[in-house]
């Protein structure tokens, strides 16, 4: 519902938040039943009363000199909204939640040497007349005003720290002081918002501007009286779906589950309900259905970021040891950035939430899995899953930049959680980009999320960062590599997005800063603009020795071929392919009794000099025969496109170098 101006014989038009304390005290003087508060609002407005009476007389502007009402300076963009004088200036919103349709959905081993840190910047006071809105809402409501000027951590001065928060309650104030009353009396505003808790402000406010009963109704649920882990969390997913999605907003509040009102608990299903609905919204009611989930929790203690909560959400059967997944994925992440996590809450949800094609999707909320990554079975799925939750994780850290440094950073974090668990070397986990052989081609491009070329942002991005890597050092790297997050931590105020968005110069700077500059320059050029040669160093230019000891036998022969048992090719067309590739190994023994397996080791490497899929296979020989075929699909995958340029293929019984074979892949 909306608010009006109530008239009451007795009291003529009065705004609405004095309106309501003359009802509860002197509801018979209008032959009406005072409303009963849903928070203790009578106890705020009572000390708001003894606050407006010893400022009464400084409530409203001076009059001007002239005689005629000082002018209040707003932007006229706002509509007047119903509550405020025909004849008032109409407050003005923040532009994200103003409800014009600006608001925008979320799509988030060792420690590094510290960089040199700058003074703290000096704290100071900001005098309440400068806060936006705060003049009109004392000359228009002084009640409201008052309430937050009795505020103790407001009545002391307002620091630049605090301007915000006091600014979000007076922009609620504003439109819905009813609702302003219910927050006055949460504990963590009597005690100071903090930035989580500001954000819960706005979108509380926000919340109201699309469907203001709705905004008192969650105003008054337990899970705001004192906000848990997975309540800001929960307050984001309600601001996305009253915007995008009203209907799914007003049948999951009528949910009997949420009767009773959201609970610190049902916050952790609630914060998944807006990315649920983005992908697949049937999956929202097995989500409120308590019987039909299951829910493990973890709590962990950082050492940057302290009390940290770990949530997966299954919709079916999971393995036990995705928790452990996760916190490696946490702890591992933090402790390479040096930096404490952006959130102390994450909740997977392990379910068919996930955005097109990808294993998993990081939308801000909270983090969605396809279930054939929650498993323990040896398979393929399994063996990845520890860097697909690494690399959601790691987008906590990296998000709001160009997204070949967000995908980039994100794949090559995840490849150093999982150093640090496997032992796997840190190297590109992605085919060559097939779109664009440079990231300014790639930019070039500007393809979205639903394109093909947009895989190339994971390609390219990770390439450079593991070529810093790799190039200028452990120490250097790490160096450089939390400057440019600390970078795009900076507010620049372009927009209402955190931050300000890295590109190509914040990365360049970044690491120069670190490393060697001629290093990192060289690297940059590599992969940003193609003006550097790809290093080369990575090759294998050892001399082949086709011997096979163990069986007393030889690599007759190696070749590729664009069919299983086809005649051998050194080049094809990547436009003509679109099917497997195959890698054919021709070979002869001699062995007396018995059978014997030899174990090879498959590389492939791309001419950027980086290895492009690894795998060991086993041949068997047996007796009273002299030699046999094995054939090995290489390249991408079927539903991928090859990128064109030369490719090298090495086969390795052990440590020798027992087959190669480079062919090329034309347009």
């Amino acid at each position: 519902m909306m608010f009006r101006l109530i008239r009451c014989p007795k009291f003529g038009s009065v705004p609405l938040a004095l309106a309501l304390m003359l009802m509860i005290l002197t509801a018979a003087a209008c032959g009406e039943e005072a409303p009963t508060p849903k928070a203790d609002v009578p106890a705020t407005i009572a000390s708001a009363l003894a606050r407006l009476d010893a400022t009464a007389t400084a409530a409203a502007p001076a009059p001007a000199e002239s005689g005629e009402p000082p002018a209040l300076t707003f932007p006229t963009s706002q509509p007047l909204q119903a509550g405020n004088s025909a004849d008032a200036p109409a407050p003005t919103l923040p532009a994200a939640p103003s409800g014009q349709g600006t608001e925008q959905p979320d799509t988030r081993t060792a420690t590094p040497e510290p960089t040199p840190e700058t003074a703290p910047p000096v704290d100071a006071l900001v005098p309440l007349a400068d806060l936006q809105n705060w003049p009109y809402l004392q000359q228009q409501d002084p009640l409201s005003a008052a309430a937050i000027e009795a505020l103790a951590w407001v009545a002391d001065g307002v620091y630049e720290s605090e301007a915000e928060g006091v600014e979000e309650l007076i922009n609620l104030g504003a439109f819905y002081p009813y609702i302003l009353f219910t927050a006055l009396s949460y504990p963590w505003v009597i005690d100071g918002i903090t930035g989580q808790e500001r954000d819960v402000v706005e979108s509380l406010h926000a919340i109201a501007q699309r469907d203001a009963g709705a905004a008192e109704t969650i105003g008054s649920m337990p899970f705001l009286h004192s906000l848990g882990p997975a309540d800001y969390a929960a307050m984001r997913s309600l601001r996305q779906l009253v915007f995008f999605e009203p209907d799914t907003f007003r049948r999951m509040l009528a949910h009997p589950s949420l009767q009773p009102g959201i609970t610190d608990e049902r916050a952790k299903i609630v914060a998944m309900a807006s990315g649920v609905q983005r992908v697949n919204p049937g999956l929202i009611n097995t989500l409120l259905d308590t019987s039909r989930i299951n829910l493990e929790q973890r709590t962990l203690q950082l050492p940057e970021s302290g009390e940290t909560v770990l949530v997966i959400l299954r919709t079916g059967p999971g393995a036990a040891r995705s928790m452990d997944l996760l916190e490696t994925a946490v702890r591992q992440a933090e402790q390479f950035m040096g930096e404490p996590l952006p959130t102390n809450y994450i909740g997977v949800l392990f379910g068919d939430a996930v955005i097109g094609s990808a294993a998993g999707t990081n939308v801000g909320t909270h983090i969605a899995i396809r279930p054939k990554f929650d498993v323990d079975n040896g398979s393929r799925e399994a063996d990845f899953s520890g860097h697909v939750i690494a690399h959601e994780v790691a987008h906590y850290y990296w998000n709001g930049n160009a997204d070949w440094i967000d995908e980039g950073a994100s794949d090559f974090l995840a490849s150093i959680v999982e150093n640090v668990r496997t032992g796997k070397s840190v190297s590109v986990t992605n085919q060559p980009c097939a779109a664009a052989r440079n990231i300014r081609a790639l930019e070039s491009l500007n393809v979205n999320r639903d394109s093909n070329g947009f895989d190339c942002n994971y390609a390219l991005g990770e390439r450079l960062f593991v070529d810093l890597f790799l190039s200028t050092g452990n120490a250097a790297f790490r160096r450089g590599f939390r400057n440019l997050y600390l970078a795009s931590e900076v507010e620049d105020n372009a927009d209402d997005m955190r931050g300000t968005p890295a590109g190509v110069g914040q990365v360049t700077a970044s690491f120069r800063a670190a490393a060697d500059q001629a290093v990192v320059d060289t690297v940059v050029r590599r992969w940003y603009d193609g003006s550097a040669g790809y290093d080369t160093r990575r090759r294998d230019t050892g001399a082949v020795d086709p011997t096979l000891p163990e069986i007393n036998g030889r690599i007759d022969a190696a070749y590729i071929s664009i069919t299983q048992r086809g005649p051998a090719t050194v080049a094809f067309s990547a436009s003509a392919t679109n099917d497997i590739v195959w890698l054919n190994l021709e070979y002869s023994y001699q062995l007396a009794s018995g059978s014997r397996d030899v174990n090879l080791t498959i590389v492939e490497f791309y001419e950027d000099g980086f290895e492009t899929h690894r795998r060991d296979n086993t041949i068997t020989a047996d007796a009273g025969f002299i030699g046999g075929n094995a054939w090995y699909s290489i390249g991408p995958a079927s539903t991928q496109r090859w990128a064109t340029g030369r490719y090298l293929v090495y086969v390795y019984e052990g440590n020798r170098k027992v087959a190669e074979v480079e062919y090329e892949v034309t347009p």
